[in-house]
């Protein structure tokens, strides 16, 4: 009888071990991704939030469909990637991630500037810059998210 009863204590005593070391480790995690998400806002919230929904109400098309407008969406594009480079160094796959989306944004961009596009291709063109903005706000709200 005491024998179990020494067997269950020193059961007990490891078990609490093994919970607290995993409620250490979880909660260094989870300080870990509220460290990046708060450096991800830091660099990315005024983008979102105002800067490239500002850029992107300029983009239209004039009277005979020429594609105007879109030079400070342009300006905000590498502006973004400039400020991004802190991921260069510290989380090289996202930063490639979103460079490259960024870099496929801004060359949909730039390729059209000034050129005149019929009513069927400005809608596929403004719908593929609206798809391209998404991606890249996914892009980045994931890192926020997932650290």
């Amino acid at each position: 009888m005491e024998l179990a009863a020494l067997i269950v204590s020193i059961i007990s005593i490891l078990l609490s071990f093994a919970v607290t070391a995993w409620q250490i480790i979880i909660t260094i995690k989870v300080n870990k991704i509220n460290l990046k998400s708060s450096v991800c806002e830091k660099i990315f919230d005024e983008y979102l939030i105002k800067e490239i929904p500002n850029a992107r109400r300029f983009i239209s098309f004039d009277k005979m469909g020429k594609f105007i407008g879109a030079d400070k969406l342009v300006k905000t594009i590498k502006s973004l990637i400039k400020d991004s480079l802190y991921f260069r160094y510290n989380d090289r796959k996202f930063y490639d991630i979103l460079i490259q989306k960024l870099e496929e944004l801004e060359n949909t961009i730039v390729n059209n500037i000034d050129k005149r596009i019929d009513n069927i291709k400005q809608n596929d063109l403004t719908n593929d810059i609206e798809k391209l903005i998404g991606e890249v706000y996914e892009i980045i709200e994931n890192k926020k998210i997932n650290g």
